[in-house]
């Protein structure tokens, strides 16, 4: 029983606290109700429903989303296209001419085809997503499906759930081409790729991902993807209205209004998370070389590292955290990384600490410091992973001059 829990050790760490914080969460709530703090995971407690769903829906309702003014500005206009076009398919289901008189879109929550054919869609989104991480989980059937609850139930996904936000399906894709990139099968390779293309096509950021097959020197590969997610980006500009350049520019525009609307100091970037526990760089020169410095040594990790959890961990947090904006349902993106960190049998001590900082960031209890210790969290990921990469270029130092690490046992 002791070789079998130290082989297993990682994923008893991670099984036991999360399954205790989503028992207590769900108690909590169905006890007190809307009088739970545990409703302040959700935005607003509600008061902005489904918000990111049925606000695209009405931006899309005249398939020309970015010259749209209705109900708010042209900085909310900021996706791409594919967005919108997928999107436009559900406004059919309502009088939209209606909401565009009103000029305000949430009470589309009352049409019931509407409303339902969004929770049959996302809910067989989520099926799709359990069923993934299972397969994709290499312990036993129960553990798997144990695991799997567990991160459907983690405070990234309920948060994302309640704002009706495509970024579910864009991880979705991640995951799919994360799990698959490397796969000897070259069909499963193919998809992968597709996959990654359609996430990029939905939420642009995650074409960072593509990065590991260039490092790879995987040419042939990149180049396929390259051109699958060009013409899923550009492709759905012909079925808009306005004229393909001029959207084009128009969403360019938007985009940079939007980064405008959200500055870097709010949501789960890096200085988002500096600020939220009272590391206060005012100098916006000092904190930009800080920042070039960190990301640069994770940057260098992805290069050099062995492992695929680390190569995937570490362009993940740069993908997160390095953007001047990036909301609290961006977390989604790490998720794949915590499952190929699960799934390695052999950790380092210096990886305990990653998993505190994974369940951290994952956990759904609400309290006063909520905000805190999920940017705790992800800052300790960070400074394991950076002093992991500068141990593992000072050892390729060393290892030219044949000398021993001090340091190897312990990352």
């Amino acid at each position: 029983m002791s070789n079998y829990f130290k082989k297993y050790k990682y994923v008893y760490g991670f099984v036991i606290p999360m399954l205790i914080t989503e028992v207590i969460w769900l108690v909590d709530i169905f006890s007190k109700g809307m009088n739970s703090q545990q409703i302040d995971l959700f935005f607003l407690r509600f008061n902005d429903y489904f918000a990111d769903f049925f606000n695209v829906v009405g931006y899309s309702g005249k398939l020309d989303p970015y010259h749209n003014t209705v109900y708010t500005g042209l900085g909310e206009k900021a996706y791409p296209p594919l967005t919108y076009v997928l999107l436009y398919l559900f406004s059919r289901l309502i009088d939209i001419d209606a909401y565009y008189e009103n000029g305000f879109f949430l009470t589309m929550i009352n049409e019931k085809l509407l409303f339902i054919m969004f929770l049959f869609i996302t809910i067989g989104i989520l099926l799709l997503l359990f069923e993934i991480i299972r397969n994709n989980l290499k312990f036993s059937r129960f553990t798997n499906i144990t695991i799997a609850f567990l991160l459907l139930y983690s405070r990234p996904i309920l948060f994302s759930f309640e704002r009706g936000n495509t970024i579910i399906a864009a991880m979705m894709f991640v995951l799919i081409y994360l799990m698959n990139y490397d796969n000897e099968n070259k069909f499963c390779r193919e998809i992968a790729f597709l996959s990654l293309a359609l996430a990029a096509a939905l939420k642009i950021t995650p074409v960072a991902l593509g990065v590991l097959l260039l490092f790879e020197k995987r040419w042939k590969d990149a180049i396929r993807t390259i051109f699958y997610g060009l013409a899923a980006f550009f492709i759905p500009f012909f079925f808009l209205n306005g004229g393909k350049r001029a959207n084009i520019t128009q969403m360019i525009t938007n985009i940079q209004l939007n980064l405008e609307l959200y500055p870097s100091n709010q949501g789960i970037t890096f200085e988002a998370c500096l600020r939220n526990l009272d590391i206060i760089i005012n100098n916006e020169i000092i904190l930009s070389w800080i920042k070039m410095i960190v990301f640069g040594v994770l940057l260098y990790g992805v290069i050099f590292s062995s492992k695929k959890w680390l190569r995937v961990m570490l362009i993940s947090l740069i993908l997160v955290m390095a953007p001047s904006h990036s909301g609290d349902y961006c977390m989604l993106y790490m998720i794949p990384s915590y499952i190929l960190f699960l799934n390695d049998m052999d950790h380092k001590s210096s990886d305990w600490l990653i998993l505190i900082g994974i369940i951290l960031t994952l956990q759904p209890i609400q309290t006063i410091i909520t905000t805190q210790l999920i940017s705790l969290g992800l800052l300790l990921i960070c400074l394991i992973l950076f002093i992991y990469n500068m141990v593992i270029f000072f050892s390729r130092q060393i290892k030219k001059h044949q000398i021993a690490s001090p340091y190897k046992s312990l990352f």
